[in-house]
């Protein structure tokens, strides 16, 4: 799911705060996952996912055993299936881990490329788990979308 309708406002506001409003932690049964550290309004910019754009057969060729990448689909088929690769320092955006969401992924693209920013769905409390549905391509779990 993506929010398109607040797009311009997000990428407006995203940059004028460094700080996001979550925290690295522990959870059990998990491993690392992302827990909010105030309470989030509904339609609040989360996290971000930056990093390095190649394409599906790139993560065939070479990125098979990366234990984190965001794909996404700009078209109908797979010729126009994209991935995004974490560079440099870790952020919040990989460690959120599946489950009924609270946030979902915005797609934007910059002259840099492009930018993944979670936005909350709804009001986040202080001290619960960031969570997003990583989607039916995902062999974790079940699915919420």
């Amino acid at each position: 799911m993506y929010l398109r309708d607040k797009n311009i406002s997000l990428l407006e506001s995203f940059g004028k705060t460094s700080v996001f409003p979550g925290s690295i932690e522990e959870i059990p049964g998990k491993g690392r996952g992302v827990i909010a550290t105030r309470d989030i309004k509904k339609h609040e910019i989360v996290a971000n996912y930056p990093g390095r754009l190649i394409t599906q057969a790139e993560i065939f060729e070479s990125y098979q055993n990366c234990k984190y990448i965001f794909s996404f689909q700009d078209g109908p088929t797979p010729f126009t299936s994209w991935a995004i690769i974490p560079v440099g320092v870790a952020n919040l955006g990989i460690f959120i881990n599946h489950g009924k969401p609270n946030v979902a992924p915005s797609r934007f693209w910059s002259s840099k490329g492009p930018i993944i920013l979670f936005i909350s769905l709804r009001k986040i409390n202080m001290g619960e788990e960031i969570l997003y549905d990583y989607g039916p391509k995902y062999s974790g779990s079940e699915h919420f979308l």
